[in-house]
């Protein structure tokens, strides 16, 4: 047994550990009538010399406590100078700079703390801080243990995987190693940051934009549209895609490379359709671009080798998987006492033992469950800012807002950064929109399927402590930074009824607990008894099964699939479509190795082959759409070849576009490709069609509740909205977007193939305008220069030209006044952050 195991199995530590862990948690709840009377004295000194011997160990639970210590000793007020020292040093020795620069910034430590260190244990302090700290252009950067293990990685090996708690620091590792890369290189350098949703793109652009102002350096394009000029390959380019954008990237541009390529969230490997499409775009980006270096970062994965596996034999992999801990985090149980609705007991949960901490009481009686959470994060929430509330539909985000709204006193509504949100706000999503209401006192509501310019705000002033509740749904769980003092949540899912699972339960507590503003973070769960899955408190991590190895593994389901008459017409199982697509993309690349699926498949494939007439070239370009529906397609624009011209899709702005082509090209689709009822044809044509023109969400939301409104006249304006925002992304944007493409190269081909190359020619290329919301070029590259949809339409209101491309845009703006276009003041802080006028 190590000196750290040894000491943290001493009863006596154990005994005086569990007393300061129950102070440290009990002094977060400011309303809390605590219970524990019986306390031991502390020996802060023997206590002190504990975590010193645990702060070297690799373990969680010894990090965990050595943290505790620290900081619980900084906070005591009647502790001496010589123990505030002592815990200095041990934050050094977890190499937690963050958390030291905080207790400087609180004056629980002097600035000049090292000067009372005696000599042989400064040496420490000195050579910790030279082995950590890595040099970028304008500044030294230090690197706690964990970053410092994966930096070496990243640089020695060729194929690196990641695995590191939320508040570990992966982020910022990731950024910085890059910017060390790109200094380090004397030509151009091009990477593909894949994150797992849209949601987190305009972030990680974010992120990578402040932090190459702070480096100066300025020769670096980020994009996140993939649609590029060839003077674009000629810089140092960050592209941060998802998979899909990744993908149209590499069909537009077939000859592109790059360098380095890291996967974010890699651990959405083993989600369904899209990991299988990720996996088929890491595939085909290490087939293509054998000298990538590739970096795979995720959250708590027990595996992480598991995503160097399968790839190509000689390249040099390095798994890093670590526990290393930033932030203490408290798991606590809120449950109602017997016979008594409005109080509630709450229990600190550790390992062993529930410990009772005291209770709180209620506002009033929590008739709902909805009314409950609220009432509790209203006792609990930390008084300044800090609050997230986890909800499991953006309804109950909603509705949660404005139960908090009734129960809180504060008054924003004079707060100027507040009042642009709102107006913002008003502007870009609804007038009567209910954000702009819970916004006056200091609550938001935030989702994917939101504005990006609103959300980003949102984030900033919830980072800024300006927002004091944050009520989020599972955006959260894809990466979006967020961290937080306390987290609530009521038996959380992801989507409709799947329970989170114990990575996605930790991924999501992660954010309790903000590195460099607070010590601690506390991860309060409602009535836990009912949850259907309660997380395990050992932080056990999972293993990644990738999504194709669990087909494979159940390999007579998908032969089912095929023999059956399912994939003749359009998507119903949408695994096994991506499934099969995958499969016979290999199959026709005579890259199908597995012996074993070979065997069992190949018959299948070898008869569908030979009736499948498509050029190998369409079926790649549209992966997860079943090769003998694409045919089907095919087949019927040759039985109505002499009517062909009104399936030929018209430009959004033309006169009667709906009526006349995109009802049409509607019923076609989900007929032949997506599976989908026809009963929508003419709402969801009108909506793309009012997408691309550029059109404001308000207009398409006020157009859509006078639709809604004629049909059912008590349907709410707030479910409006939300279906509005959750079509426009999930519809127009996604599945539109995908199987629309697919369609126009099945026509193109027919076209071309029965001579009609003029026709063919003429045909719009709708992914980019569907997938931007613009059909007009101006917009499009003022969107690629950063923008935001909505600054991009308002700004090219101004602009007399439609077909200006990125230089143009720049040079229009540095020209023009933007302060006198009644932008919002967020519309010109955000076309500031992204050009230099």
């Amino acid at each position: 047994m190590s000196l750290p195991d040894k000491v943290f199995s001493l009863p006596s530590f154990k005994r005086q550990l569990r007393q300061i862990t129950i102070d440290s948690c009990s002094s977060s709840f400011h309303n809390l009538s605590t219970t524990n009377s019986n306390r031991e004295p502390i020996d802060w000194s023997n206590l002190l010399t504990c975590a010193s011997m645990l702060g070297n160990s690799s373990k969680h639970d010894h990090l965990e406590a050595a943290l505790r210590i620290a900081h619980t000793c900084l906070e005591n007020k009647d502790l001496s100078t010589a123990h505030k020292t002592a815990a200095g040093v041990i934050l050094d020795s977890l190499t937690n700079q963050p958390a030291i620069k905080l207790a400087i910034k609180r004056h629980l430590l002097k600035s000049d703390f090292t000067e009372d260190i005696p000599l042989p244990l400064l040496f420490d302090v000195t050579k910790r801080r030279v082995e950590h700290t890595i040099f970028l252009k304008e500044s030294e950067i230090y690197l706690n243990a964990f970053q410092k293990d994966a930096f070496d990685k990243f640089s020695s090996a060729d194929v690196v995987s990641v695995s590191a708690p939320t508040s570990a620091g992966k982020s910022f590792i990731l950024y910085h190693a890059l910017m060390s890369f790109i200094s380090s290189r004397s030509r151009p350098t091009r990477i593909v940051y894949i994150v797992p949703t849209r949601a987190l793109i305009s972030q990680v652009e974010k992120d990578f934009q402040t932090i190459l102002s702070s480096q100066k350096i300025s020769d670096v394009l980020v994009t996140s549209v993939p649609k590029l000029d060839a003077v674009d390959f000629e810089k140092n380019l960050i592209c941060v895609f998802t998979q899909e954008r990744l993908h149209w990237l590499m069909v537009n541009h077939p000859n592109v490379s790059f360098n380095y390529m890291i996967v974010d969230e890699a651990q959405k490997i083993a989600e369904g359709s899209r990991g299988i499409f990720l996996q088929q775009k890491i595939e085909e980006v290490m087939r293509l671009m054998p000298d990538i270096k590739v970096i795979f970062s995720s959250p708590l994965t027990r595996n992480p080798e598991i995503l160097l596996q399968d790839l190509e034999v000689g390249k040099k992999k390095a798994p890093v998987n670590t526990e290393y801990v930033a932030v203490n985090q408290n798991l606590i149980y809120v449950s109602q006492r017997p016979k008594a609705t409005r109080i509630w007991n709450l229990e600190l949960c550790l390992q062993n033992e529930r410990i009772d901490l005291g209770s709180v009481e209620l506002e009033s009686r929590p008739l709902s469950d909805l009314k409950k959470v609220a009432l509790i994060a209203s006792r609990l929430a930390s008084k300044d800012s800090g609050n997230i509330i986890y909800m499991n539909k953006p309804a109950y985000a909603e509705k949660v807002s404005n139960i908090l709204f009734a129960l809180t006193n504060e008054d924003y509504s004079e707060n100027q950064e507040i009042k642009s949100l709102i107006e913002l706000s008003r502007k870009s999503i609804h007038r009567n929109f209910l954000l702009n209401k819970v916004l006056t006192k200091g609550i938001a509501f935030h989702y994917g399927n939101m504005p990006l310019l609103v959300r980003e705000q949102i984030e900033n002033l919830f980072e800024r402590g300006i927002i004091k509740y944050l009520i989020c749904t599972s955006t959260l769980l894809e990466g979006v930074n967020l961290p937080a003092k306390n987290i609530f949540l009521r038996k959380p899912t992801k989507g409709a009824g799947h329970p989170l699972n114990d990575t996605e339960f930790w991924n999501l507590a992660g954010r309790a607990g903000r590195l460099g503003k607070e010590f601690q973070g506390n991860i309060i769960c409602i009535d836990p008894d009912s949850w259907d899955s309660i997380p395990d408190i050992d932080h056990k991590k999972q293993d990644v099964v990738k999504a194709l190895d669990q087909i494979s593994s159940k390999m007579q389901t998908l032969l089912a699939y095929l023999n059956s008459d399912e994939i003749e017409k359009g998507k119903t199982n949408s695994t096994l479509e991506w499934a099969f697509a995958y499969y016979y993309s290999k199959y026709r690349k005579n890259e199908l190795d597995n012996s074993q699926v070979l065997a069992q498949l190949k018959p299948f494939f070898d008869g569908l082959s030979s009736r499948i007439d498509l050029p190998d070239e369409i079926l790649f370009r549209n992966p997860g759409i079943s090769p003998a529906a694409q045919q089907n397609l095919l087949e019927h624009f040759r039985s109505k070849a002499d009517a062909i011209d009104k399936y030929i899709p018209d430009y959004p702005e033309s006169e009667n576009a709906v009526s006349n082509s995109y009802v049409t090209i509607m019923g076609i689709i989900n007929r032949f490709l997506s599976g989908d009822s026809e009963k929508r044809n003419f709402y969801q044509a009108l909506l793309v069609v009012n997408w691309m023109r550029g059109y404001p969400l308000p207009a398409l939301i006020d157009k859509n509740y006078e639709y809604e409104y004629k049909k059912n006249p008590k349907k709410s304006l707030d479910s409006v909205i939300r279906e509005t925002m959750r079509d426009v992304e999930e519809f127009a944007r996604f599945k539109f977007a995908k199987y629309s493409s697919c369609y126009i190269d099945i026509l193109r081909f027919f076209l071309q193939q029965s001579g009609q190359e003029n026709k063919a020619n003429e045909i719009p290329n709708l992914s980019i305008w569907l997938e931007l919301g613009v059909s007009q070029q101006t917009q499009v590259s003022l969107i690629a220069l950063g923008l935001s949809r909505q600054t991009s339409i308002t700004l090219s209101e101004f602009i007399a030209d439609d077909n200006l491309d990125k230089e143009d845009c720049i040079q229009w703006l540095r020209k023009n006044d933007i302060h006198s276009l009644q932008l919002s003041n967020i519309m010109i802080i955000e076309i500031k952050s992204h050009i230099e006028l």
